[in-house]
């Protein structure tokens, strides 16, 4: 590898410069029968059923945060648009007569495209946040629906 390039650059990415590290791969089948070899089928069902609630659970977690984010996005860029749209305003108010009729007109023309950007940014987060919300609820469903499915095993097997 490049002596150069930064170690931060490269967190997160698989590299050839430990060959002793050594990378898991998902578990076989023969690693899977292995495991269970001496459980019974209940444990093997009730693992399956825990695996799949944490993977949603995981999803919607994933999905919160990916709501949070964007509604800060959101806050982030409405600020920095206040912020042009402000020290626009301050420079027309300041420079008065001293710009010309043309000038002024193509500044305030920006202005109005800028307006025009922060509509468009608070219909696109809404509707980013609509779509988020929506998977959400269909994981909510999913998860709801899996312990329920985990409570009739457990009583089809007569655990309770």
């Amino acid at each position: 590898m490049n002596d150069t390039l930064d170690d931060n650059l490269l967190e997160g990415f698989l590299t050839k410069e430990d060959p002793t590290q050594e990378y898991k791969l998902a578990p076989s089948i023969d690693d899977i029968k292995e495991q269970y070899s001496d459980a019974s089928m209940d444990s093997l069902l009730h693992d399956l059923q825990d695996a799949k609630i944490m993977n949603i659970k995981e999803v919607i977690v994933d999905i919160e945060g990916l709501i949070s984010e964007r509604q800060t996005l959101q806050h982030e860029v409405f600020g920095d648009v206040d912020k042009i749209m402000m020290g626009m305003d301050n420079f027309l108010t300041q420079a008065g007569d001293k710009i010309d009729a043309v000038k002024e007109a193509e500044l305030r023309e920006k202005m109005l495209d800028i307006e025009s950007f922060k509509l468009n940014e608070k219909i696109n987060a809404f509707r980013d946040i609509a779509a988020l919300k929506k998977e959400l609820r269909d994981r909510m469903h999913e998860y709801r629906e899996q312990e329920q499915h985990q409570h009739m095993i457990g009583d089809l097997l007569g655990e309770r």
